[in-house]
């Protein structure tokens, strides 16, 4: 028989490169802060005028807009933030664990709070037309006028829902989950007086959830103190 010889191969591992081999590696040239400003100057001009455009467009769209179609936009809106304020209250009451006397009671509170930001958007259009402007002193009263609404709705939450309910992921925000059109007055007569301003009011409120901790102002001029605590229904 033919003889059978294995025959060990051994690979030897590529050598180390050498210090020499290896490049160099320069330390980052020094910023020129004209050169970074310019940049900057040149970025914020392009953001400008990006939005620019974009108002722009948002503008010739509504201008040919007809009373009809411009409804039915209103309409398709408030529909949207109807279906998501249905989707927060659910998922704040699954989070919360709110058993059915507790989620009667919140909307309870919701429904008081609805009303009396009606009554605010009233006075406040009628302010507006009386007036035809709405300055950096009327928002700040209407952001305040607005913020102690909530503040007393989160005092009355404090009285019906669970101990705790502020704290943990469980966020409300009570502007998020009233009625949409709640302040259509108002936006109707800001419109009708071309006046700027209140959006941003109205999307300082959107933001964020109830402050942390129980409590809230009980002083004269804003809802009395058993604000939310009314019977459901009554």
């Amino acid at each position: 028989p033919a003889e059978t010889r294995i025959v060990e191969v051994r690979v030897e591992p590529d050598p180390a490169p050498s210090p020499a081999a290896t490049p160099a590696v320069s330390a980052p040239a020094p910023i020129d802060e004209a050169t970074l400003e310019k940049a900057v100057q040149e970025r914020m001009e392009t953001m400008r005028r990006n939005r620019e455009a974009e108002r722009d467009r948002w503008r010739r769209e509504r201008e040919n807009e007809t009373e009809e179609q411009r409804e039915e936009r209103r309409r398709a809106f408030q529909m949207r933030m109807q279906e998501r304020a249905a989707e927060r209250l659910a998922e704040f009451a699954s989070k919360t664990g709110l058993d059915e006397k507790q989620g009667a009671a919140l909307e309870n509170v919701l429904t008081e709070l609805d009303g009396r930001v009606r009554e605010t958007a009233d006075a406040w259009a009628a302010t507006i037309r009386e007036t035809g402007s709405f300055g950096p002193e009327a928002r700040l009263q209407l952001l305040n006028d607005l913020s102690t609404l909530a503040s007393y709705a989160y005092a009355g939450l404090d009285e019906v829902l669970p101990e705790g309910w502020r704290e943990g992921d469980a966020n409300l925000n009570v502007f998020q989950v009233i009625a949409p059109d709640a302040i259509d007055s108002l936006m109707q007569a800001a419109r009708e007086a071309n006046v700027h301003g209140l959006m941003p009011v109205i999307g300082s409120l959107m933001g964020g959830g109830p402050p942390r901790g129980p409590g809230g102002p009980r002083g004269p001029g804003g809802p009395p103190p058993d604000f939310g605590n009314t019977p459901a229904g009554k």
